[in-house]
């Protein structure tokens, strides 16, 4: 969610001042952030295939961007090896993976009537797997949990296209952006198919998706506060499974509304700092006979502190803490439905290098989970080392 805020701006910051700023945008960038993550789980949790007492990623993501005059070019993707440790009732173990590249992201956006509106294009380009065996199923939904925050919480989505227009303007002290964008889904994700039932080789025939959004930005003092609100509407969906009978299950995802708040603080001793939290409400899916089905409704609470103390172009010690809190999901018990309330902490090292600069970071998490037939603290550990050049 963070990243569809900093979109958003960025998105802002293009309308407004747009021929000032164009000169001073690198004509090439990139970033790319290797990271290890691994959860364990106090007690074997029961799911589908088995308790799982364990999840880890390993995950390398990639990012570039590229400014021809008035366009601005972005272009992401990932590699990504998953394994879960999953325990029988004789107390045998076995290990599942999912490994391989994600789809490659292509955007562009450039201003248009005026500066005061941006034109937004996107192609989801389906180099990632998306027909998964049951067991490779199964690592997706964990994966996939929104409680264990995953860099790459799924590989491919198949091709999509997204087409939209932010219109901005300032208002006193404000600058105001409103806005809108339909999406041709091919996109299944984790909760779709535990809500689905699919276990099976899955694949999706998704209607579209329309995101409409509102955002504010403005100076308080010396620091800078962000707004954003989003409402997602979707259209029916089809997943079927694979097998002699490719059984088919339609249903529709319900509409649901994120809030965030962002607050870039201008700390003396510090070149970095921010606050911010979001809430999402996910409303009640419906079935294929357009009814509504109880218990598939959630709620996602969450909330980060993050700075980085130090001077300018200097070394500096990256600190975060952050909670989350999320209600669950009554309709199933995978654990990409269950409850959750975390706390993490965050500490690493910011290197500034000649042309570039290094982030190293160590996090970790604890808490309690409970996906309504099992309840089992777990906790979790992140290294990252993110860099980023010009």
């Amino acid at each position: 969610m963070t990243a569809r805020l900093g979109v958003l701006v960025a998105c802002i910051s293009l309308a407004l001042p747009a021929a000032a700023q164009s000169s001073l945008l690198p004509r090439f960038s990139g970033s790319t952030a290797p990271g290890f993550t691994l959860w364990s789980l106090s007690d074997p949790v029961p799911q589908a295939d088995g308790s799982v007492t364990g999840v880890s990623q390993l995950s390398v993501p990639l990012s570039v961007r590229a400014a021809l005059g008035r366009w601005t070019f972005d272009a992401g993707a990932a590699f990504a090896s998953s394994r879960a440790e999953f325990e029988d009732a004789g107390g045998e173990t076995r290990t599942l993976t999912l490994s391989g590249l994600t789809d490659v992201r292509l955007r562009a956006r450039v201003p248009v009537a005026g500066e005061g509106v941006v034109l937004t294009a996107g192609v989801n380009v389906p180099t990632g797997a998306t027909k998964l065996s049951a067991d490779e199923t199964a690592v997706l939904q964990l994966t996939g949990a929104p409680a264990l925050r995953m860099p790459v919480p799924a590989l491919g989505v198949g091709f999509g296209a997204t087409l939209g227009v932010v219109a901005a303007r300032q208002a006193g002290r404000w600058a105001i952006a409103v806005g809108a964008s339909v999406e041709e889904r091919t996109e299944y994700t984790p909760i779709e198919i535990a809500l689905a039932g699919g276990t099976q080789s899955t694949s999706i025939d998704p209607g579209l998706a329309t995101h409409l959004t509102l955002g504010a930005d403005r100076t308080v003092g010396s620091h800078r506060l962000a707004l954003l609100v989003v409402g997602d509407v979707y259209g029916k969906d089809a997943l079927t499974d694979g097998g002699d009978d490719e059984a088919s299950v339609k249903y529709t995802l319900g509409p649901s509304v994120t809030g965030l708040a962002r607050l870039d603080l201008a700390l003396s001793g510090w070149r970095d700092a921010a606050a911010s939290v979001s809430v999402r409400q996910r409303s009640a899916f419906k079935d294929g006979d357009g009814a509504k089905v109880d218990g598939s409704n959630g709620l996602y609470f969450e909330a980060n502190l993050t700075g980085v103390r130090g001077a300018p172009y200097s070394r500096g010690i990256v600190y975060g803490v952050d909670a989350l809190w999320h209600s669950g999901i009554d309709a199933t018990d995978a654990m990409v439905g269950a409850a959750a309330a975390i706390g993490g902490v965050t500490l690493g090292l910011d290197l500034p290098l000649s042309n570039s600069a290094l982030r190293i970071t160590a996090r970790v998490q604890g808490g309690s989970m409970d996906t309504g037939t099992k309840k089992f603290s777990a906790t979790g550990v992140t290294l990252t080392a993110a860099l980023g050049g010009r």
